[in-house]
């Protein structure tokens, strides 16, 4: 592996041919590489997480100002308006 690796020295298909191969058979470089993968999906679903927070708390500021809007037109109306606010309404699932 490595004398044909010298052979072909500055060639990217070399190098990728002998970093495959050390991948292949290091059980220190799976370890390595189980670990990275682990540490990045768990990145990931902290990066979802906030994301779904984020979309979460906009959808309830969006639902409140419709309902104020409601609520304020019955009263200008002189309407009656028994229309639960959003946060006392059963949570949708």
């Amino acid at each position: 592996m490595l004398p044909r690796f010298l052979a072909n020295t500055g060639t990217r298909e070399a190098t990728r041919e002998v970093l495959g191969e050390w991948l292949e058979r290091s059980p220190w470089a799976e370890r390595l590489l189980e670990r990275i993968f682990a540490r990045t999906l768990a990145k990931r679903r902290v990066e979802e997480y906030a994301i779904g927070v984020k979309q979460g708390r906009e959808e309830g500021i969006a639902e409140t100002l419709a309902w104020v809007e409601r609520r304020d037109a019955a009263r200008e109306n002189d309407e009656p308006f028994d229309e639960p606010s959003p946060g006392r309404r059963e949570p949708k699932h």
